[in-house]
């Protein structure tokens, strides 16, 4: 889950020109790599040749129209028009990252950067898919391996040494840590934070929040034992003080 935020936000910063530094072009001419893109000399300033994977002002504006124009079922995830600010995405939190990376932004760089570019994204939001499925066939774990090297390779070609920090070269794990500990879904821990949000609901005294998260606690798991006991209970359709009993009792003496 945390890998996959990271990833998405590593991404998005490329993609946006916000890692395109002076330190980077350097970086690859010193390691010798993208060539096209080294700092170019002319008379006494340096010039930086436009990177294939960062937005122009028209890509920018074209990619956050269609962010912001985005529609999901209500509960699925938040609205990414609130996101949008200063001609980028800001205060994402993790599910907006995995549907981000996941859903969005393949569908919306399909027809805006270059193909390779956009063939690298893709492949990596397709992994991603995956690895992230309820249902995943153990015969396809060794294909699933071939497929990140792959998709990694595809992604030198196109993006600085600087894109491949540890979060990214931990996507070859991911795949190993799926054929040892079983399913992503039942792993992450999308649930715990929803529970902490309810936690964090129950507070009303912050100066005692613990003592109010578990009278909160308390009160909802008594609620939940009266509803299953008033699920159970059968109406009689019986009065609690009957005449005719009580006449029936004495004999009907009167």
């Amino acid at each position: 889950m945390h890998v996959e935020c990271n990833i998405s936000d590593n991404v998005l910063k490329h993609l946006f020109g916000e890692k395109d530094t002076l330190g980077t072009r350097m970086d690859m001419e010193e390691v010798h790599v993208h060539p096209w893109l080294w700092l170019q000399r002319r008379g006494s300033n340096f010039v930086k040749p436009m990177d294939p994977y960062v937005f122009n002002s028209n890509e920018t504006h074209e990619f956050l129209e269609l962010v912001s124009s985005t529609k999901a079922p209500t509960g699925y995830v938040a609205m990414f028009k609130k996101h949008v600010a200063r001609r980028k995405l800001t205060t994402m939190k993790r599910h907006d990252h995995h549907v981000m990376i996941q859903q969005i932004l393949p569908t919306c760089v399909r027809n805006i950067l270059l193909l390779g570019v956009c063939q690298a994204i893709i492949r990596l939001s397709k992994f991603f898919q995956k690895i992230c499925m309820k249902v995943v066939n153990p015969n396809g774990i060794p294909s699933s391996k071939v497929y990140v090297v792959e998709t990694l390779s595809m992604l030198e070609m196109w993006f600085p040494p600087g894109f491949f920090d540890i979060m990214t070269r931990s996507l070859i794990h991911l795949v190993q840590d799926l054929d040892v500990c079983g399913l992503v879904g039942e792993r992450w821990c999308y649930p715990i934070e929803r529970f902490m949000v309810i936690l964090k609901h129950y507070v009303r005294n912050k100066a005692k929040p613990e003592g109010c998260m578990v009278m909160g606690y308390m009160y909802d798991e008594a609620l939940g034992f009266s509803t299953e006991c008033f699920l159970l209970y059968k109406h009689t359709h019986k009065k609690m003080w009957d005449l005719k009993e009580e006449l029936a009792d004495v004999g009907e003496v009167l």
